[in-house]
């Protein structure tokens, strides 16, 4: 079968013609500076700036991102977690691609310590929660493997910013101590056994125009008006490379392209260049290393295969003898001169190979099909070239993960090998971190070069056994005790439990919480047909348009809780959230209300509006003022204030704060304030207690209504980022016989981790009418 459709591939093949990918190749060769821009989270890369340094002056980029986004706001679906973790590790990859950069993982999704745990009060905090002596030591490795010359951070350390982004801060300058110490013990990273490397420079972000929070400017950095090739500024290919990340909603079209970035250095004072007193180019490098006068050479050819450009014929000559020039200074380095420089002849030569397979058309392509196996499964393997070229292909060599083996345009999994796993710390726009690529070298006038070329998509060994349980998730309350699970394949179960018994007939589960048992929120471990631990993989649809499997030890999530049902009859729009199905899991009468032309709600006592539902298409919200004014009970969840504000969702005026003023009540263990204890939507069909608001994730709520009726009645206070009260978290006003309550609370993320007094509140808000 076709990973990859012919449309698809003729698609990505017309968005990316020859001239501009010789460019970007020939770029590469400007500068020997490596720039490492060091993040928090993916989208929070300094984007068009690093389009000027890369695309503009030709530096290498690496992103080291410490998280994988895990506890974020999800704009596209309903995934969080490790779903949406692997969501923005593939968002961030085609970020990075636009950038042409590589990609460093500090954090490997939620069972590794560094992940995105949502709210942190502080740097301390983080640094806590992450382990600080091991996110400190991951990047340290990092800064070894890539050596950059140059550390960029998106944010400083200033009271006020999240503490995940003041964190970054002093993590980064640890590890730049940590990096360059011949001594130091970095332990089990990756990285640990290379040799010391001292990074030159660190910046931060400065106060814009020297006004404002942050540290003062030491150094502006000033981009050219246009990419001379595509003609348009950098900061919008900086936007471009943010538009990838969907889930977050990014990418701005910048009506006055930014051309100017205000950087502090860390001890030092004014300087006029980010290069200043550093070998930033091959003509710099040959100054440092006296005994390679070969690298003038080297220099030489490499500026003149850039004046060559748009003549891909006449460039390939000169980076011809660039690549000798720098063959010949590898081979005569000596041992201190290569420790500091050594990286970046072997940097350009893999570059001048890469540049030239572009400029004679060589274009590889790797395919397997099918993309992902199973242990002991086999693919075909299909490596193409470019037809036409005469070049000659003089060797090619695969790497293979551990298990494979290759035979006759065949690769071949063993029965034990080990499964991909989800996340993993490296990336390269070049394709040589990939799972499955192939090394091709060719030879052209006498000279040989390799190139790598991944496989598209990459390979992905599945987990084994596989063990899948239908539904994957079991709500257990007073009024339904008992429910059932259907295992597969035959002979798969479960293991035992604490206050749950089993019963299993076939391949379907009877799991009942007795009466007198405690409630409880537990992880059953499925198990395979020989009794060994199961596997589950859920399948996602990636942005880059491949759908994944995401692996994980098979478990069935039980929660035995002491919740009331819903009450009525309700009518469900689904928005970007499961609450939906936690209404039909605590037993609820419940029913999606189908959109498009005039809606019938005549059949129901409440309608539940989710998550940005108000920007669904053929929403109609005459029909839903109608339904309260005629008696119906709306209950609307958090909308952000471009998917409500002039929606017309409201019977009465309710409008959300924009940004910042619609703040964030951060902290998930944060003071809660009933306004109205004895009011319905808090005594039933649950009384709510202080118990119901332990244990939450994340945040308690965000997206607050910042102005609203008179006749709407805020029930709670919270406090947000800044430490103001915020009463816009729950309203709710009666309007003639019918009721309108909107709540921003993160209900959804709370039920969707199992917190027990988040099914109880929710159960009250909708069983308000």
């Amino acid at each position: 079968m076709a990973v990859i459709s012919d449309s698809t591939r003729l698609m990505r093949d017309e968005d990316s013609p020859m001239l501009l990918r010789l460019s970007r190749a020939l770029a590469r060769l400007k500068s020997t500076l490596t720039v490492m821009n060091v993040t928090a989270r993916p989208g929070d890369e300094l984007s068009g700036l690093l389009a000027w340094l890369r695309h503009g002056l030709g530096m290498r980029l690496v992103i080291a991102c410490a998280t994988r986004g895990e506890s974020g706001e999800n704009l596209c679906g309903v995934e969080s977690g490790d779903a949406l973790g692997l969501i923005r590790t593939t968002e961030m990859e085609a970020a990075a691609k636009v950038l042409d950069s590589h990609l460093l993982w500090l954090g490997y999704g939620m069972s590794d310590p560094v992940h995105d745990f949502g709210y942190s009060r502080d740097g301390e905090e983080t640094l806590r929660r992450w382990r600080g002596d091991l996110v400190i030591r991951r990047l340290a490795g990092g800064y070894r493997i890539y050596r950059p010359d140059i550390v960029l951070l998106s944010h400083a350390d200033i009271p006020g910013t999240p503490g995940h982004h003041r964190a970054m801060a002093p993590i980064a300058e640890a590890a730049m101590a940590l990096a360059a110490d011949p001594m130091a013990d970095l332990g089990d990273v990756p990285g640990s056994d290379l040799p010391a490397w001292q990074v030159s420079k660190l910046y931060l972000p400065a106060r814009p125009g020297g006004t404002g929070d942050g540290p003062v400017p030491t150094l502006t950095v000033e981009a050219a008006r246009r990419d001379r090739v595509t003609g348009v500024p950098f900061e919008r290919i900086g936007e471009w490379s943010r538009a990838r990340h969907a889930s977050q909603g990014l990418g701005r079209w910048p009506a006055a392209p930014r051309r100017s970035w205000d950087l502090h250095r860390l001890g030092a004072m004014r300087e006029g260049d980010m290069a200043e007193g550093l070998a930033s180019d091959l003509v710099g490098l040959a100054d440092d290393c006296v005994d390679l006068p070969m690298l003038y050479d080297a220099a030489e050819h490499v500026a003149a295969a850039l004046a060559q450009f748009p003549d891909a014929e006449a460039v390939v000559p000169h980076l011809l003898r660039a690549d000798t020039a720098l063959r010949e200074a590898d081979r005569q380095i000596t041992r201190n001169c290569a420790r500091f420089h050594g990286h970046c002849i072997s940097q350009k030569r893999q570059e001048i190979a890469l540049a030239i397979s572009e400029a004679i058309g060589l274009r590889p392509y790797l395919s397997v099909s099918p993309h992902r196996l199973e242990a002991g499964g086999s693919a075909d393997l299909r490596l193409q070239m470019e037809p036409g070229i005469a070049t000659r292909i003089s060797d090619i060599e695969f790497h293979l993960p551990a298990g494979a083996t290759i035979s006759e345009q065949r690769i071949s999994t063993a029965p034990g090998a080990a499964p991909t796993p989800n996340f993993r710390p490296f990336w390269s726009p070049h394709g040589c971190r990939a799972v499955l690529r192939a090394d091709v070298s060719f030879d052209l006038r006498s000279q040989r070069l390799t190139i790598p070329v991944p496989a598209i998509p990459d390979l992905c060994i599945a987990p084994s056994p596989l063990v899948s349980f239908t539904p994957a998730e079991v709500l257990l309350t007073p009024h339904a005790r008992s429910a059932m699970v259907q295992v597969s394949p035959p002979g798969s179960g479960l293991t035992g439990s604490a206050g749950i018994t089993l019963s299993q007939t076939g391949d379907e589960v009877t799991l009942s919480w007795p009466e007198g048992s405690p409630p409880g929120h537990q992880l059953l471990r499925g198990r395979a047909a020989d009794g060994a631990p199961g596997f589950s993989e859920t399948q996602l649809a990636l942005p880059d348009g491949h759908g994944a499997g995401m692996a994980a030890p098979a478990m069935l999530r039980v929660l035995s809780l002491d919740c009331a049902r819903p009450l009525g009859r309700i009518g469900v729009i689904a928005g970007r959230d499961r609450a939906g199905l936690w209404l039909q899991r605590l037993g609820a009468d419940a029913r999606e209300v189908e959109m498009g032309g005039r809606v019938d709600l005549s059949d129901l006592d409440a309608v539940l509006l989710g998550v940005d539902a108000a920007a669904r298409r053929g929403l109609d919200p005459a029909a839903l003022r109608d339904f309260v004014a005629r008696g119906g009970y709306l209950l609307s969840l958090e909308h952000r204030a471009e998917a409500w504000n002039g929606a017309g969702i409201a019977p009465l005026p309710l409008r959300i704060g924009t940004a910042p003023a619609r703040g964030c009540a951060v902290d998930p263990a944060g003071p809660v304030t009933l306004l109205s204890s004895d009011h319905s939507l808090l005594t039933g069909p649950n009384r709510i207690t202080a118990e119901d608001w332990a244990g939450w994730v994340s945040h308690r709520g965000q997206n607050f209504a910042q102005e609203w009726d008179a006749a709407y009645e805020p029930l709670i206070e919270l406090s947000d980022e800044r430490g103001t009260a915020q009463r816009g978290a729950v309203l709710s006003a009666r309007i003639g016989q019918g009721r309108h309550s909107h709540c921003v609370l993160s209900l959804p993320r709370q039920m969707d981790a199992g917190i027990p007094g988040a099914f109880r509140i929710f159960a009250n808000l909708i069983s308000a009418w």
